[in-house]
């Protein structure tokens, strides 16, 4: 009946499978578990102990193969029509998580659960959870949905997977699951999102988070560069602000901006309540940056 899969790499899921296990015991389904680790390079103790569990599996490829080759390989190992793929730095924010998606299934639709966080930490782990709370959260009611696609939690028809999976030539950080999105939309396929979330465990703090912010918007710069997908040029708000910019000749002043001012933008987003508005304006200003290279 349903796959979970769970693509996995430096980090220890043995919790979120535990607890996935609990839930589709309770609900008395057919249902396997399946971990890929992606070659992590620190010690996992708990990972292996995923294999003592009924219909749960731990597979690894014989090199790192990416995030979205990761998700391709998982949904291969797969031996059911219905395919949950969860990040493994979640946890289910709630007892009922299965359930409420096995109630979906018979109606063959591609679902985003959504995700939630928990408080800070400390003062250096605001920014990535101000960001959550305010961009990631999904409605209490099934509705169709246009924004751009989000892997961490989604259910998906196996046969609906297999028609678009994830774009392997789409290599670094970010945005691979945009393009999947678009993939669905070309093929009139819609998605739907509700209130089902996980709680994102591993919060980075906020100096990672930005640079893993920058990983992201240099590999839609460069995805944009194809021409592949110019869907991106509506999808994406940033890459929008860009564009506008570009027409008003105006990039160069916000690289500029971005050469002379990147540090003290930076300290309006690493503290106790980063400034949302300053964090936009650091990536618009990052992105006409490397696009003058």
């Amino acid at each position: 009946m349903l796959s979970i899969l769970i693509p996995t790499y430096n980090y220890d899921c043995y919790d979120l499978v535990c607890e996935l296990h609990r839930q589709a015991l309770e609900c008395n389904i057919e249902f396997e578990i399946i971990v890929a680790d992606d070659c992590s390079n620190v010690k996992l103790s708990n990972l292996h102990r995923i294999t003592e569990l009924s219909n749960c599996q731990l597979i690894k490829p014989q090199q790192n193969i990416g995030r979205a080759k990761i998700r391709n390989f998982l949904a291969e190992k797969s031996q059911y029509n219905h395919l949950l793929f969860l990040d493994s730095d979640s946890f289910p924010a709630s007892n009922e998580f299965l359930k409420k998606y096995i109630e979906f299934i018979p109606q063959n639709i591609t679902i985003l659960g959504g995700r939630i966080y928990n408080a800070p930490q400390n003062q250096y782990h605001t920014l990535l959870t101000k960001y959550g709370i305010n961009r990631e959260r999904n409605k209490d009611i099934l509705v169709k949905s246009t924004a751009p696609f989000t892997s961490p939690n989604f259910l998906i028809p196996k046969n609906i997977f297999n028609r678009i999976k994830f774009n392997e030539n789409i290599k670094g950080y970010g945005h691979e699951d945009t393009i999947f999105g678009i993939e669905l939309s070309r093929h009139n396929i819609p998605y739907y999102r509700f209130d089902n979330p996980i709680i994102h465990l591993q919060i980075e703090d906020n100096l990672t988070f930005i640079q893993k912010t920058k990983e992201s918007i240099s590999n839609l710069y460069n995805i944009y560069l194809t021409k592949q997908y110019p869907e991106l040029e509506t999808l994406s708000p940033i890459l929008k602000l860009y564009l506008k910019l570009k027409k008003l000749h105006l990039t160069t002043l916000f690289a500029k901006i971005y050469h002379n001012f990147s540090n003290s933008l930076i300290r309006y987003c690493d503290n106790t309540d980063p400034n949302l508005a300053i964090f936009s304006l650091y990536k618009l200003c990052y992105l006409c940056h490397i696009s003058q290279k």
